[in-house]
């Protein structure tokens, strides 16, 4: 790339006047976005996190956190919180949700875990019938 500066100079202290201008919005829609976690975060901190598959208490919120909060701050535009927890049955051993991206626990509030066990039973037990599809449709 061969660039060259322009002969009148305004043009150059226009252009990083705009890009600076640009730095400054992007350091406050991040700033606006790190304040605002919890209104977006199913978690607090201090609440109990739960897995949804098997409805076990995993531990106690102890952090909210963005993904892409530290990264490019061009790409940083949905409000995806994680959570940062102290597991259940241990003193200081933290677990992250990013970490399970996929292929872990699914995180879940005390009542989403009894909604979900209670759901994953009444279907264990409507298998154990027979799978009676007529059930569902009366």
């Amino acid at each position: 790339m061969i660039t060259k500066e322009p002969a009148d100079k305004t043009l150059r202290v226009q252009l990083d006047a705009l890009n600076a201008g640009v730095v400054a919005a992007l350091a406050a829609r991040k700033a606006w976005m790190d304040a605002r976690m919890e209104d977006f975060s199913n978690f607090k901190v201090g609440d109990e996190v739960y897995d949804a598959k098997t409805g076990a208490l995993l531990g106690v919120v102890s952090k909210l956190y963005r993904y892409w909060g530290n990264r490019d701050p061009r790409y940083d535009t949905q409000m995806s919180i994680e959570i940062e927890y102290l597991q259940d049955g241990t003193t200081n051993c933290y677990d992250n949700s990013s970490r399970h991206a996929g292929v872990g626990p699914s995180f879940c509030t005390r009542e989403e875990a009894r909604s979900a066990t209670k759901s994953r039973a009444e279907y264990l037990a409507w298998e154990a019938r027979g799978s009676n599809w007529e059930e569902v449709f009366k």
